[in-house]
């Protein structure tokens, strides 16, 4: 889910949850009001990622956990402090089947759906990223989604 929040929804949601993930955040100066401590979650961890910084500066040229397999994932490299471990490259992309979020849904979509194909919360092959019907398993249903969305771009 993608969310644009003002930052009166932001401090309510941290003070109840202490937990922000998946927005795409415009004005990280608006948001010095917020408590930067190691006990805020404002990620999914991997590979779900975090939320987009408008103002973030890093790169992408690694993946996995620690972003030290080469190959970009959508995820910057560098973590931002006490704010977000997986910060986002491209803001939350408005079409899910893009699991790679490089900005289109092509045959690496389909490659990371086909990978986990079978697989369930505990298997060794499980991609949260790949249940794209959020059924707990990945099944046709999932390369389904991705076919129908095939060849769809986004900036």
């Amino acid at each position: 889910m993608h969310l644009d929040v003002s930052l009166n929804c932001i401090q309510d949601c941290f003070k109840r949850h202490k937990k922000l993930k998946t927005l795409s955040i415009i004005s990280v100066e608006s948001l010095s009001c917020l408590p930067s401590s190691s006990d805020s979650v404002w990620d999914d961890g991997y590979p779900s990622g975090g939320n987009y910084w408008s103002d973030y500066v890093g790169v992408d040229l690694f993946s996995g956990p620690y972003q030290n397999i080469t190959g970009c994932d959508g995820i910057g490299d560098t973590p931002i402090l006490f704010r977000d471990r997986y910060p986002l490259m491209h803001p939350w992309p408005p079409f899910p089947a893009d699991i790679n979020r490089d900005g289109k849904i092509d045959g690496k979509d389909i490659a990371v759906v086909a990978k986990a194909f079978g697989s369930y919360p505990g298997h060794p092959r499980w991609n949260p990223q790949a249940d794209l019907n959020q059924g707990n398993k990945i099944e046709g249903k999932d390369i389904a989604k991705v076919a129908k969305n095939f060849g769809k771009t986004y900036p």
